[in-house]
């Protein structure tokens, strides 16, 4: 099952979606998920994954490895713009992650480490200006925020 965190972060970003299958930063504010409807999605355990709007644009796309989000996942916009892209190993975030606004503005980035949000994270606001900055230790324990 695919599930899709969709974001009001407070900084202005509304309705962004994740690749996550987890919700989205802590940080950014409020969360909630939704469940698309994946009858129409064949499994993929190994190898290319992608899934697309009713219309056929692409809607997420990344790399399974057995069974597993593995790799660069990219999430787009109705519109083919891209909405996120987030780094995978085995299934657990790891690596960079960031969100875009629809306009293409950065919306917020930072770094996963197994699952936990680590180092510091930036908001923006739909004109790029820096909103929040906030940092997180190795354990994804919040230690700072401006």
């Amino acid at each position: 099952m695919v599930v899709w965190s969709l974001l009001l972060c407070g900084v202005g970003c509304t309705g962004l979606v994740s690749c996550s299958d987890t919700p989205g930063p802590r940080a950014g504010g409020t969360e909630q998920q939704m469940v698309t409807d994946t009858s129409t999605i064949r499994p993929v355990t190994d190898g290319p994954y992608e899934e697309r709007y009713a219309d056929g644009s692409l809607r997420i796309e990344g790399t399974m490895r057995a069974g597993q989000r593995h790799g660069l996942w990219t999430a787009y916009f109705r519109d083919g713009g891209v909405q996120s892209r987030s780094t995978y190993v085995d299934g657990v975030q790891h690596g960079p992650s960031v969100v875009f606004h629809r306009a293409g503005v950065m919306a917020y980035t930072g770094d996963y480490a197994n699952g936990r949000q680590v180092g510091e994270w930036r908001y923006y606001d739909q004109s790029g200006a820096l909103a929040r900055a906030v940092e997180f230790d190795s354990t994804g324990t919040l230690v700072n925020s401006r």
